[in-house]
């Protein structure tokens, strides 16, 4: 899946490492996740205009939701402090991540939602 199918409502306002134009095929598992609930379960990209973006979610803070989507994403093993062993204080997460926190914290999604993508998609 290509990022810049998504850029618009995930990368570019969830996400701090977003560069339009620098690395345009490359895209987080949060992102894919995110846009294989729009495309599956009918997630309405429309409603994230409405989620706070402010509070981030620190490593470990839902170690469930961060193991259905870190663990598998192709940024962990070299680009991503937030997983590192130890994370700098400052680190923040992917945009894919932010959002997903936010969408589950909401109620808008679970983590079965997320396991069962995950396991359709492997």
């Amino acid at each position: 899946m290509k990022k810049n199918d998504f850029a618009d409502y995930i990368c570019h306002p969830f996400c701090t490492f977003y560069r339009p134009g620098v690395k345009e095929d490359l895209a987080c598992r949060g992102a894919e996740l995110i846009e294989l609930l729009i495309r599956e379960k009918g997630l309405n990209p429309e409603t994230f205009t409405l989620i706070d973006k402010k509070t981030l979610p620190f490593p470990g803070q839902d170690p469930a939701l961060e193991a259905v989507v870190c663990d598998p994403c192709p940024f962990k093993s070299e680009d991503c402090d937030f997983k590192s062993p130890a994370p700098p204080e400052d680190c923040e997460p992917c945009g894919g991540l932010v959002l997903l926190f936010r969408l589950k914290d909401q109620g808008i999604i679970s983590l079965q939602n997320l396991i069962e993508l995950n396991h359709a998609h492997e």
